[in-house]
């Protein structure tokens, strides 16, 4: 048993378990060990980096601390590199949502090429990813109504790909309310996309109450 192994086996935490399990239904539950994640995120710091070059892993907190490894890299080629190699073997959007670098908040020109990319991914993670990534720099004095087509044109491959694509909706009409109500108020918007973003858009404390009486009236 390796270091990371019995790092993995003295932290597990059965209620924890239980409770990740119930998040992330589509796995086997061997997967899971049930170690917390700011555990594995100090973990993370003292890990070598070799340790980015192992794949595929056997458990989910064995990925975990694999992307919580690559969020602290703050080279963005180096990042890019390192993620390459582990998207397709992601299998939960809880890995997919751990992602994070660093490097990401140093905006460059090569950031919304690699998320176009990640859309074009064969693994529906890795487009839920690409998805989230447009989501959290290219909203506000960003966003070109492209990227909304183009997140659109993703819906129904996945359940959790669906879901995030709806997030991205919602998070659309809190920080570009005119664009995005205007979108989906002129378009031929899936019904049950459209239902789960006025939901979701009605529970969000962001929206005031007249947009959320517009959003409504969008069904």
């Amino acid at each position: 048993m390796n270091d990371i192994d019995k790092f993995l086996k003295s932290n597990i935490d059965n209620k924890y378990r239980l409770f990740i399990l119930s998040l992330i239904p589509n796995v086997d539950d061997s997967y899971i060990l049930g170690v917390r994640a700011p555990l594995l995120k100090s973990y993370a710091k003292k890990v070598d980096k070799s340790y980015l070059n192992i794949l595929p892993h056997k458990y989910y907190e064995e990925y975990l601390l694999h992307i919580y490894m690559i969020n602290n890299i703050n080279n963005f080629d180096e990042v890019i590199f390192y993620l390459d190699k582990l998207l397709p073997y992601l299998k939960t959007w809880s890995e997919t949502d751990a992602i994070n670098p660093k490097a990401f908040n140093k905006r460059n020109d090569k950031m919304l090429d690699y998320f176009y990319k990640l859309l074009k991914h064969p693994n529906s993670y890795a487009k839920r990813l690409g998805v989230r990534m447009l989501m959290k720099y290219f909203l506000g004095d960003y966003f070109k109504i492209e990227y909304l087509e183009k997140v659109l044109s993703l819906y129904g491959e996945s359940y959790y790909l669906d879901m995030m694509v709806s997030w991205y909706l919602t998070e659309g009409l809190i920080n570009n309310y005119k664009d995005f109500y205007s979108y989906l108020n002129n378009n031929n918007i899936p019904s049950k996309l459209l239902s789960m973003t006025i939901r979701k858009s009605l529970d969000s404390y962001k929206l005031d109450k007249i947009k959320k009486e517009e959003i409504r009236k969008l069904k």
